[in-house]
């Protein structure tokens, strides 16, 4: 555990606490200890506050060295984890990412994406669900839909950068509310391609992005309704063998509320090994379609 927050700053901690006045009211468990005792039972993967206080009490003093004197009660702890507003630990946890950027962000260099994109342009976006109710835990909890699989969880929508593996961006929510609803909360910038998959089509992000000058590829919907209104050039011997590109097309969408259709491009792709067609979406137009299908 010494070993552990030696990497997380004190006075980081004691910043964002005085930000958020998250230790107003509180006089044993005070932001710092909660945070120790929270990492403690995840490192430990213990799983339940039960469980963390009754561990902890056997250590006998030696979380002295990160100055912990008195430890919790369950309830203790159990209040604060209902009471203290989460934000601090949001705060936190962009804290620590700033401190660490030049050190984690670049780490894995990529080279760039067919000689047109630099890797740390390209951003990654996509959810993880992480389940609440299981045949052992909680089997009665939760509605009962159609499927019968149960939909109570919480969804993490994370945002991360091509050359890092540290998410730069992350948004909680219930598990199941739609992820395209996610997208508008997105924070992008302009100038960087945002890749992700079927499940956030959002034509009217889609248009405020192109706007503003920001670039994303997907898939295309099955359903999807579009007018092509113009043919790309692509390589006849693609289009002869039916394998690569076989097609790149400029279409357009209607955008619910909008007065004027939003342009996009389609390009359309045969793998050679599998024969799978899939299609993808972009706003790019400037892009080789080569470059649009390996990203």
């Amino acid at each position: 555990m010494c070993q552990f927050f030696s990497f997380i700053p004190r006075h980081l901690i004691d910043e964002v606490t005085k930000e958020c006045s998250s230790d107003k009211y509180y006089k044993k468990m005070n932001t710092y200890n909660q945070l120790v005792f929270m990492l403690y039972g995840t490192i430990t993967k213990t799983k339940s506050l039960n469980s963390i206080c009754k561990n902890l009490s056997f250590l006998d003093g030696k979380l002295s060295h990160l100055g912990i004197q008195h430890l919790p009660a369950s309830s203790t702890l159990s209040d604060a984890n209902c009471n203290r507003n989460s934000e601090v630990f949001e705060k936190l946890y962009y804290a620590l990412f700033d401190y660490y950027k030049e050190e984690i962000v670049g780490g894995f260099p990529v080279l760039d994406i067919n000689g047109e994109v630099e890797g740390s342009k390209i951003k990654r976006f996509d959810s993880t669900t992480f389940t609440l109710f299981t045949d052992i835990v909680f089997k009665g909890a939760g509605r009962n839909p159609q499927t019968d699989k149960k939909k109570g969880g919480v969804k993490a929508q994370t945002l991360l950068s091509l050359e890092s593996l540290i998410p730069e961006h992350i948004v909680l929510g219930a598990a199941s509310k739609n992820d395209k609803d996610y997208l508008g909360q997105l924070k992008v910038s302009k100038g960087n391609v945002y890749l992700f998959d079927k499940g956030y089509v959002n034509y009217s992000v889609y248009q405020k992005w192109t706007e503003d000058g920001v670039y994303f590829v997907t898939r295309l919907n099955k359903n999807a309704k579009y007018r092509v209104i113009k043919e790309g050039i692509v390589d006849e011997l693609d289009i002869k063998s039916g394998r690569g590109v076989i097609k790149d097309q400029e279409i357009e969408v209607d955008v619910k509320g909008s007065e004027t259709a939003l342009k996009l491009r389609i390009v359309t792709y045969k793998d050679p090994l599998s024969g799978k067609v899939l299609i993808f979406l972009t706003n790019h137009f400037g892009f080789k379609s080569e470059t649009v299908c390996q990203l």
